[in-house]
């Protein structure tokens, strides 16, 4: 099973890895501002607009706890981390896709 990177711990981050999780997908949420932690696996309850409750068990670590990330990769970090987090994912991610869920102003202004 192909592993999913979730970058942002977050609500946007958190509510997808519980999604995802309980969809069957294996995920991992990164914190993204956050680095040098230790892996611990969390679980992580929200409500959905419908008002129903949904959780999962998550493990949630640190980018730099990894040499490589092979899976898809979701970006959910805010905007104005971008220039750090390209630099700290351009040798890790290979040819792994990246996926931007990004809604704050400066998204591409870096490079």
């Amino acid at each position: 099973m192909e592993l999913v990177y979730i970058i942002g711990a977050g609500a946007i981050g958190k509510v997808l890895s519980v999604c995802l999780s309980n969809d069957g997908k294996k995920v991992v949420l990164l914190r993204g501002s956050v680095d040098n932690g230790e892996s611990h696996k969390e679980n992580i309850r929200v409500m959905l607009p419908s008002q129903e409750i949904i959780e999962a068990g998550v493990t949630i670590d640190t980018l730099s706890n990894y040499r490589s990330l092979k899976g898809l990769i979701v970006l959910c970090n805010k905007s104005y981390g971008n220039a750090a987090l390209a630099d700290a994912l351009k040798d890790k991610i290979g040819c792994s896709p990246v996926v931007l869920l990004q809604n704050n102003e400066g998204i591409f202004d870096h490079q």
